[in-house]
């Protein structure tokens, strides 16, 4: 048992590495509940698995300008970004906001779960750019 937990805090520490087999899925034909649920409604809540890392706006690189744009979305069962629910909450630069959106449209979870099952779940995240850091 502990091996695996030490495998699992391996992933969460690379996120580029593959998702961790024991990530919970919906098994095939299980029924999807179409609620969503708040955070503090699932245990646990979605985690990154993988997040790419966010390019620089050049300009603002250039300028030492750090900023941060935050999003509000669905995670869905199978922990991807729902991109209907895709919003832009705010954002210290539009030029962050352009950066920011491909990057958070590719990150993958590991679903929210109620009673030990994949849920909906929605999700408040930011992007962060540290320039000159």
């Amino acid at each position: 048992m502990m091996r695996t937990v030490g495998v699992l805090l391996l992933f969460a520490c690379h996120p580029s590495t593959p998702e961790p087999l024991s990530c919970p899925r919906l098994s095939d034909g299980a029924p999807r509940d179409p609620s969503v649920y708040d955070t503090t409604a699932v245990s646990p809540t979605p985690r990154v698995i993988f997040s790419p890392k966010p390019t620089d706006p050049r300009d603002l690189q250039v300028g030492g300008v750090s900023g941060q744009v935050w999003f509000d979305f669905i995670v869905d069962q199978s922990g991807g970004i729902e991109q209907n629910s895709f919003r832009m909450m705010s954002s210290t630069d539009p030029r962050f906001t352009e950066a920011a959106i491909p990057t958070m449209l590719a990150t993958r979870f590991c679903p929210g779960l109620l009673a030990g099952v994949p849920v909906r779940t929605r999700v408040q995240r930011a992007v962060t750019f540290r320039i000159g850091t």
